[in-house]
This record gives structure tokens, sequence and C-alpha cells, in this order.
């Protein structure tokens, strides 16, 4: 039986140039531009004191991520 998965792509000759900006943003508690190539990554972070109730009193804390991604990222992703 044959295998389903795609033929293993070459791996790149080099990386591209990767440049991080701290303090892009002027309104998050944490903030920079992460720059690789063409991709352009905004990352922000902020600070809450509050926990939800099952960590109170027990040193943790809590990370709670929020992801969001442009409409059209690629050319072949663009609708007709």
């Amino acid at each position: 039986m044959r295998a389903l998965t795609p033929e293993p792509r070459a791996l790149p000759t080099a990386c591209a140039t990767s440049k991080i900006t701290l303090h892009f943003l002027p309104h998050a508690d944490g903030r920079c531009l992460i720059e690789c190539g063409n991709t352009k990554v905004i990352c922000t972070a902020s600070i809450d004191e509050n926990v939800p109730p099952f960590l109170r009193g027990k040193g943790q804390g809590w990370l709670l991520p929020n992801t969001g991604c442009c409409p059209l990222p690629t050319a072949s992703r663009h609708a007709p």
C-alpha cells in the first residue's frame, strides 16, 4: 500500500533575515513586531493580576492566548 503523505520538500538553503522591533505599539503592556522575510507578526501581551478561582492562592499565573490572522496572507488565498 502506498503512503498518502506528500513527498518531503527540500529545505531552504538560507534563512530569511529576522528582525524584532520592541515597543512597536503604544498601548499594550508588552509589544513587539517580528519580521522574517516578507512575514510580519505583531505580538502583544497584557497584564492582569486576577486569576481564575481554581488558581487563587496557589502562586500560579494564567496565560490566555488570542490569535488573529489577516484575511489575505498570500496572493494565492485571494478570493475571486
